[in-house]
């Protein structure tokens, strides 16, 4: 695979050649859509729906542009990336879970990603890697397609990137975002929201949708080994929350400890007794679940 034959080239080099680096990487949304509705791109719909024998491929059959979108996208991801045994670890030969990238930015992670392309010569210039990265972010956790993560947020280094993507599994499972993306903050916020008035079944819910980041964090962090999914016992489980509810006491002790004007005193002890509303109803010491102090601490505290 070489940049010169770079499919995304084929089909958007009209429209990414006369671009700026910082124009692409202000609206890549933008400029994917003028690719996807290209003539290029919508004849290879055409063909690939014919060969696939899907819906549309007929005379008079209408697929869904969604759809007809997805499938470009896909063919784009396929053209430079190999199917392998290592799939799930691997992507365009990017080894996205190598501890290596714990604790970098979002932003950092995208940069190495771009890198990576280039050096590998699978896209010809920036331009076609800071597209194609984005294409690729589809294939990625859906925590990669929120738009505004702070600069300053560790990849699963710090309990704010827990409480971040225990919202993007949450929102995701609520069917929530769909239309309209959610904030970062509105993530953050998203599973102290649903607990206040929850259901002990919905509370069991966010409580095992927690667990995945939780053990991820623990696992970065040293707590615990990492394993499989299916392999982390009791034990892993329990030394990850208790550890992560330390952290979260520790800090919010921080914060309550800041020179705050009294009504922002007032306002962030409220937020903490409504945590400790939610925790005592949650009945899920099983799981050590936890509703992190810090989501209810609010932004004073969000970057820590």
């Amino acid at each position: 695979m070489t940049g010169k034959s770079s499919l995304i080239r084929h089909l958007g080099g009209d429209v990414l050649h006369p671009a700026s680096a910082e124009e692409l990487r202000a609206t890549p949304s933008v400029f994917l859509l003028r690719i996807l509705n290209s003539a290029e791109a919508q004849d290879l719909a055409d063909r690939l729906l014919q060969k696939l024998k899907w819906y549309g491929a007929h005379a008079g059959e209408q697929t869904p542009t969604s759809v007809r979108n997805q499938l470009i996208c896909k063919a784009i991801c396929l053209y430079v990336h190999e199917s392998s045994v290592d799939d799930s670890l691997e992507l365009a030969g990017f080894r996205w879970q190598d501890p290596a990238h714990w604790g970098k930015s979002y932003q950092t992670l995208r940069s190495d990603f771009e890198q990576h392309l280039l050096r590998t010569r699978r896209v010809a210039n920036t331009n076609e890697a800071i597209l194609l990265a984005h294409v690729f972010q589809t294939r990625l956790s859906k925590d990669f397609a929120v738009g505004d993560i702070p600069s300053d947020l560790r990849y699963k280094s710090s309990v704010v990137w827990v409480n971040f993507m225990h919202g993007v599994l949450l929102a995701d499972e609520l069917g929530l975002g769909r239309l309209q993306p959610l904030s970062f903050q509105q993530l953050v916020n998203l599973p102290l929201e649903h607990s206040v008035s929850a259901s002990p079944e919905e509370l069991e819910k966010i409580a095992r949708l927690r667990l995945s980041p939780a053990l991820e964090w623990a696992v970065c962090m040293g707590i615990v080994q990492s394993r499989t999914a299916s392999d982390y016992d009791e034990q892993d489980i329990k030394q990850a929350m208790t550890a992560l509810e330390s952290q979260s006491e520790s800090l919010s002790k921080a914060v309550l400890s800041l020179d705050l004007r009294p009504p922002e005193r007032l306002k962030m002890a409220n937020r903490l007794k409504m945590i400790s509303l939610a925790n005592s109803h949650s009945n899920l010491t099983g799981t050590g679940f936890s509703l992190m102090i810090h989501l209810a601490a609010g932004p004073e505290t969000r970057r820590h």
